[in-house]
């Protein structure tokens, strides 16, 4: 039955229900937001489960340009799990991101299937949680909120820090954000932070900035005044940040490392050091 062969082919917004079902079934939570985000600025493919009605498997490559794409969203049925489908839904995903660098969040699980694939841990990524209810929060002089005239500038500093053109995603996730901030110094801006609804509350990220006492600042801010519950996918390895997060009353979750294929041996693109906190690790 391993490598047993099957029809992938491109999902469309009316497979959203198939997805979040599928989803479920494997323990994930049904993140309505993020999947329909996905079919916005992602190509997400799947297939018929042979057996029964609904999906066998998922997976999504989001396109950054021409050098970068990020791979998430890699589900099969629990029926069908050690089979070799998750195997044929990532050669789908690789053939689809064309030449470049991939990367990806890779939980515990898929972490064996994509080292044998040959992707290599870059990014040790870690998930901070708080519920409602977080410790007061300060106001800070350098942070103010988005306005649109702000958007060129935003744009190149994410440029900048991925050395990939990810103003599709951004756009995207600022006509449906939550709030938006920056941060300024010497009237010119030096970071950005989105926080975005995703069921059960609140993702803030991505967060870039020049400094980690910029991207602290801008994390607050997106926090601040938040009655929801708070989630972070933490990519810098400032300890400052993460104490002040489990201070602010975050709590440490799993850890889910970047994983990148292609271009290994180079330099990564970009100012990866600006990389505060992920869109999510669907998105990276």
């Amino acid at each position: 039955m391993a490598g047993r062969s099957i029809t992938i082919h491109r999902l469309e917004a009316a497979h959203l229900p198939a997805c979040l079902d599928l989803a479920a079934s494997r323990g994930w939570v049904r993140e309505l937001e993020q999947w329909d985000l996905l079919f916005a600025v992602s190509d997400v493919f799947g297939f018929d489960h042979p057996h029964r009605p609904g999906l066998g498997g998922t997976v999504a490559v989001t396109r950054y340009g021409s050098g970068a794409r990020a791979i998430g969203m890699l589900l099969t049925s629990e029926d069908l799990a050690r089979q070799g489908f998750g195997r044929q839904l990532m050669s789908v995903a690789i053939d689809a991101m064309g030449t470049g660098k991939a990367e990806l969040c890779a939980t515990p699980d898929g972490r064996p299937l994509y080292r044998n694939l040959g992707f290599v841990e870059s990014v040790d990524v870690t998930r901070y949680s708080a519920a409602r209810g977080t410790a007061r929060l300060p106001s800070w002089p350098n942070v103010r909120e988005y306005v649109p005239s702000d958007w060129a500038s935003i744009s190149q500093l994410d440029i900048d820090a991925y050395g990939a053109d990810r103003s599709a995603l951004l756009m995207t996730l600022i006509g449906r954000a939550r709030g938006v901030h920056v941060a300024e110094s010497s009237g010119r801006v030096v970071g950005y932070g989105i926080s975005w609804k995703n069921y059960p509350g609140l993702v803030i990220g991505p967060v870039v900035a020049e400094t980690m006492d910029l991207g602290l600042q801008l994390i607050s801010s997106c926090v601040a005044g938040c009655p929801e519950i708070s989630q972070i996918d933490l990519c810098t390895s400032s300890p400052g940040i993460k104490s002040w997060l489990e201070k602010a009353g975050f709590l440490r979750g799993d850890r889910l490392p970047l994983m990148t294929l292609g271009s290994c041996s180079s330099p990564a693109p970009g100012n990866q050091a600006w990389i505060q906190a992920l869109a999510s690790p669907a998105l990276c």
